[in-house]
């Protein structure tokens, strides 16, 4: 089972990290959309902005909680369903 434990918590690393690096070309994309709104509409683009970083926010709030769900859930799959 520590050989499974190892594999998995490796897994749960890369997947963190690639959600970091998913939420920085997040607020990246996010800036080149606020800068193309304004030159096109040139109205306010505050509140769009707002809602994606939020999302973006609690997503990354989940991937970094990953790791804790992970382990909760080896917990309970090492647990004998009968005494």
């Amino acid at each position: 089972m520590n050989i499974w434990t190892g594999i998995v918590d490796s897994w749960v690393a890369v997947l963190v990290q690639l959600g970091g690096l998913m939420f920085v070309c997040g607020l990246c994309w996010s800036g080149v959309l606020v800068i193309l709104d304004t030159v096109a509409q040139g109205g306010d683009v505050f509140a769009p902005m707002l809602y994606r970083v939020v999302g973006m926010i609690a997503a990354l709030t989940v991937m970094v909680g990953a790791p804790s769900l992970v382990n909760e859930l080896q917990a309970a799959l090492r647990t004998p369903l009968l005494p």
